[in-house]
């Protein structure tokens, strides 16, 4: 459970005009139809945007962690004006205030299920949130899994991402992708295609990381989350009295099994499992990232 983190307050930052202002600001650029000063504007808005997540940035990195989980990284980042441009012309109606996602802060580490939970909640209770927790592990999007929630500095709101190791690097891979075929492919869109492309091996590629993260990498998440309590136990050598006390025969282990080996060897199994994914999961990354670097960047 993280420790104790102050609401946040910070009267230095403010947006540059009111939400209605900006509303119309978002559909005038969405439209093609920017008047002068303008794109000025929208320049001063993504400022007072990443200040905001430059400030919640500093409290996470500025509270101990160590006694929840090991392994954070805490990164910020604010949408490339492109970037949000597109977003405000592919969803018609959207209102550039209103977007809760300009803004953001991503914390990765070596969670389980259970302790991504814990610390989502966590944070929930320590931050001024709106509504309620984002779940994308019971609910994922195109195959993203990871939890976020929403905050405000002076108005301004500042989504806070979530993320094991595993859903981090799948995210990763699935983001290069995206701009290789198509940043709407994370929306449920079908990818681009040239002429000369295979258009059904894209989308055979795109639906087979999808289900990679919903199927093969949720299930370890969930065997790893399931042995996490007992990992103090084997390394201690303490979980033979508490393995006397389960009927196995209702668990389908046969009889006369050394369960304490068995479950040690279960466990070995599904962190060599993890451990293999984030390895072939850099690899691919890596691989997408190849042709983009004699170009722009992801």
């Amino acid at each position: 459970m993280p420790g104790r983190v102050c609401r946040v307050e910070h009267p230095g930052i403010k947006l540059p005009a009111s939400r209605s202002q900006l509303a119309r600001l978002g559909e005038r650029l969405a439209r093609d139809e920017e008047r002068s000063g303008d794109l000025d504007l929208y320049e001063e808005t993504l400022d007072a945007y990443d200040q905001a997540q430059v400030f919640v940035k500093e409290i996470l990195d500025n509270t101990d962690w160590s006694a929840a989980v090991g392994g954070l990284a805490v990164t910020g980042r604010t949408k490339s004006i492109d970037t949000l441009l597109q977003k405000l012309q592919r969803t018609p109606g959207l209102r550039l205030p209103y977007i809760h996602d300009i803004a953001g802060v991503r914390v990765v580490a070596d969670f389980t299920l259970t302790t991504q939970g814990v610390f989502a909640r966590g944070l929930c209770g320590s931050f001024d949130v709106e509504d309620k927790l984002i779940d994308r592990i019971r609910s994922p999007q195109s195959g993203y899994r990871a939890l976020h929630l929403v905050t405000f500095v002076s108005g301004i709101p500042v989504e806070i991402q979530l993320r094991t190791r595993l859903q981090s690097l799948w995210a990763d891979v699935f983001e290069r992708l995206a701009d290789s075929v198509g940043r709407q492919i994370r929306y449920g869109e079908p990818p681009d295609h040239d002429a000369d492309d295979d258009a059904d091996k894209t989308v055979e590629i795109v639906e087979g990381l999808e289900l990679l993260s919903t199927g093969v990498i949720a299930e370890v998440e969930k065997l790893d989350d399931q042995l996490a309590p007992l990992r103090p136990l084997l390394e201690q050598e303490r979980l033979g009295p508490l393995l006397e006390a389960v009927d196995f025969e209702d668990a389908g282990i046969p009889p006369g099994t050394d369960v304490l080996a068995w479950v040690a060897d279960l466990e070995l199994r599904a962190r060599e499992a993890k451990e293999e994914l984030e390895r072939q999961l850099l690899r691919v990354a890596e691989v997408l990232q190849r042709p983009s670097a004699e170009g722009e960047g992801a």
